[in-house]
């Protein structure tokens, strides 16, 4: 977080209003809490769009970027070629990959398969489910598949990941 020395002081004092109202005992605390830090989400956007302002608008290239990010978080477990985001942003996949390789330093592809990649861990680690569930929960029609990605990926088995963060 880049904050000017006024801002920080402002979201410092909301921190610690927090952190008292944490420590009261009181009937309505969890709600309290809840809107306390509801506030401070809001004020910490707010000081992100000043800055965002300040620094002027995000390019074309940045934008198609920031779209693409968010079809990914949002479609990674229908859609895993980078042909198929590319045609919901009305650009071709070499575009596309050209793009996201120029503003973030990685392709497309690889953006995707760490999407799959995070998610895959989440639920490995966080749930009980069998390697199977998890590979179907994230959108491979055969575990064998999934296996295969996750060892390409991370150099082991799902199987292995989860031992190994127990």
């Amino acid at each position: 977080m880049k904050l000017e020395n006024e801002q920080a002081a402002e979201l410092t004092a909301d921190f610690e209003k927090l952190y008292n109202e944490y420590y009261t005992p009181n009937t309505y605390r969890v709600q309290i809490l809840q809107s306390f830090f509801l506030s401070l989400l809001f004020k910490y956007k707010s000081f992100q769009e000043v800055i965002g302002r300040t620094n002027g608008n995000p390019s074309k290239k940045q934008e198609l970027v920031f779209q693409f990010q968010n079809f990914v978080s949002n479609c990674y477990i229908k859609h895993k070629q980078v042909v198929e985001y590319a045609k919901e942003l009305n650009v071709s996949s070499n575009t596309l990959n050209q793009t996201v390789k120029e503003v973030l330093g990685k392709t497309a592809k690889e953006l995707i398969s760490e999407k799959i990649i995070e998610e895959a861990k989440k639920r490995l680690i966080y749930t009980t489910d069998d390697i199977s569930e998890v590979a179907y929960s994230i959108g491979f029609e055969e575990p064998t598949h999934f296996i295969r990605f996750f060892k390409k990926q991370i150099s082991m088995t799902p199987k292995e990941y989860r031992i190994s963060q127990m």
